[in-house]
């Protein structure tokens, strides 16, 4: 989900990958990183495994059992932009949809909502090696991507929202099919709103993200901190798995607190040679 000019908006302010690098998920400069940077390749940022964009097959990823793309449900075509590091598919001055993954640190299908005119309902289309893919929701709020033969082939993260200010906006996924319906309640929000399912697994590694409410629980030592870390380890096939248990309070507490102070929050980290997990900081 290649480089060509940004499409031209009538003012900065609407022009999605302005709202993004605003908001701290994209930065305009060191390879248009975004989120926390991915383990480099050979020394090179630029050769992080990442997803691929295309204007016809949107963001793909391979996770090492199959290549999972995310599409837009969208009646007009994406323009590449960034260097080919951004697919814009401007559908109206209101809103924008806009995939992010080669050359960058995040997978994900972003939603820039400009003003109150915009709907409140987002699709993007899942398929696996070309298939429709087989979507279920887990109780944490990550959709299990399946194959046609029900083997789980990656996840997209839990749905997220936030304004201009930072603060968070009220959204929830619906699942029909192959689809993702993201629900936005954006009304009386600061605008522009970002909206983001994201996909947590490439064929290096899996992430877990915490939002910042649940990373300011965790940082503050809240009781909940164990269920969050629970929930991570006990989700069904969830990306995290049980090696998020092997991480102690103390370690979490403090990569919670460290993700504050960066303006950040806690995701926790899993290459899939490896049992353990590590604590990262991610944009949210």
């Amino acid at each position: 989900m290649l480089g060509v000019s940004v499409p031209a908006h009538a003012n900065t302010e609407a022009d999605p990958l302005v709202a993004l690098e605003n908001m701290g998920l994209i930065q305009p400069t060191g390879g248009m990183q975004l989120r926390s940077q991915l383990p480099a390749k050979n020394g090179n940022a630029d050769d992080a495994p990442l997803g691929q964009l295309s204007q016809d097959g949107g963001l793909t990823v391979e996770s090492g059992k199959a290549a999972v793309s995310v599409v837009p449900v969208s009646e007009i075509d994406g323009e590449l932009g960034a260097d080919g590091k951004a697919l814009i598919y401007t559908e109206s001055d209101a809103y924008s949809y806009v995939l992010t993954g080669e050359g960058t640190a995040a997978n994900a299908g972003y939603v820039v909502i400009n003003d109150a005119s915009a709907p409140l309902d987002y699709q993007f289309a899942v398929l696996v090696d070309g298939d429709a893919a087989v979507l279920t929701e887990a109780p944490d709020g990550t959709i299990h991507v399946r194959d046609v033969a029900g083997e789980v082939v990656n996840y997209i993260e839990p749905a997220w929202a936030k304004d201009s200010t930072g603060a968070t906006v009220s959204t929830h996924y619906a699942i029909d099919g192959n689809i993702i319906t993201q629900i936005v309640n954006h009304q009386g929000a600061a605008y522009p709103v970002v909206a983001d399912p994201g996909i947590a697994c490439d064929w290096l590694f899996c992430t877990y993200e915490y939002s910042r409410d649940q990373t300011e629980m965790i940082s503050g030592a809240d009781p909940t901190v164990q269920f969050l870390v629970v929930a991570a380890c006990t989700a069904v096939g969830g990306p995290v798995g049980a090696f998020a248990c092997g991480l102690s309070s103390v370690a979490i507490t403090s990569a919670a607190s460290s993700a504050l102070a960066n303006g950040k929050c806690l995701g926790l980290r899993k290459f899939h040679t490896s049992p353990f997990a590590y604590p990262v900081e991610v944009g949210c």
